[in-house]
């Protein structure tokens, strides 16, 4: 959430305006670039109550009228942080 605020505060629509440096010709130069933002919620399955953090996140992005996507695994209340972290990894893929 930290993260999207810090974000959502460069962005134009939803766009977001990055100014990264680049070498050029030996030298590091500003360049602008122009992104989509698009927040993604992995929803894990472990706890009971995840439900209610996808809400939180839901409320926020809607609230900052930004593209959202979830995505979902049940992995169970014995999933340990490889399992939940190999699932994130193939969600984002």
């Amino acid at each position: 959430m930290v993260l999207l605020d810090i974000l959502a505060k460069q962005v134009t629509g939803n766009r977001l305006r990055v100014t990264e440096r680049k070498k050029t010709n030996s030298n590091l130069q500003p360049v602008t670039s122009n992104l989509e933002l698009i927040v993604a919620h992995f929803n894990h399955g472990i706890r009971p109550d995840t439900k209610k953090d996808e809400e939180f996140v839901r409320e926020e992005v809607e609230r900052r009228q930004l593209p959202f996507e979830v995505g979902y695994g049940k992995l169970g209340p014995d999933a340990s942080e490889e399992q939940a972290r190999n699932a994130r990894y193939r969600y984002r893929n």
